[in-house]
């Protein structure tokens, strides 16, 4: 932006109007009239600094907010949003989507929890069964195993707050049956 507030001032010192110059620089002869009041008011061609909106949650509230969703990653945005605007004025609510976005920013992705059924006794013997079978196999015959990365599919749960690098190393294998 700043080379287009150069070019807007060297155009309009060569005599160009306003509306030639937003025609060259693709924009609104406003924009142009604007930036040049800006150019001479301050002196520089940089943006003022402290325009736009001001953002509602401060770097402390972001790092508090990380701290919750961190601590209890089942919590979903709705949970953090009433433990944060518990203490704030109706004026400064926080939105769901504004806490997503921080969270986001933080390096924290919202996710689908996997939801894994607990294992009945008849299953946890079916699972036993297998490395009892096995269990005096020599190296050379578990060498002719075939493993692989495959993973669980599991059922989809409620959502939860994951850097991405949770859970089992993908280069991890298991037995995979046959």
């Amino acid at each position: 932006m700043n080379s287009d507030r150069v070019r807007i001032k060297v155009l309009h010192d060569a005599g160009w109007s306003f509306r030639q110059i937003g025609q060259d620089i693709k924009c609104s002869h406003s924009v142009v009239k604007y930036a040049l009041e800006s150019v001479a008011g301050t002196g520089t061609y940089r943006m003022r600094q402290g325009r736009g909106r001001k953002q509602k949650l401060t770097d402390a509230d972001v790092r508090h907010l990380k701290i919750l969703s961190t601590s209890d990653r089942r919590k979903t945005t709705a949970d953090l949003q009433v433990e944060l605007n518990a203490s704030r004025a109706e004026s400064e609510k926080v939105s769901r989507m504004t806490i997503s976005r921080r969270l986001n920013e933080q390096g924290l992705k919202g996710r689908v929890a996997a939801k894994k059924q607990l294992l009945r006794p008849t299953n946890i013997q079916k699972r036993l069964r297998l490395p009892r079978e096995r269990k005096h196999w020599t190296v050379d015959v578990w060498n002719k195993v075939l493993w692989t990365d495959e993973s669980e599919v599991f059922d989809q749960g409620e959502g939860i707050w994951s850097t991405g690098t949770d859970g089992l190393d993908k280069s991890e294998s298991r037995l995979e049956s046959y």
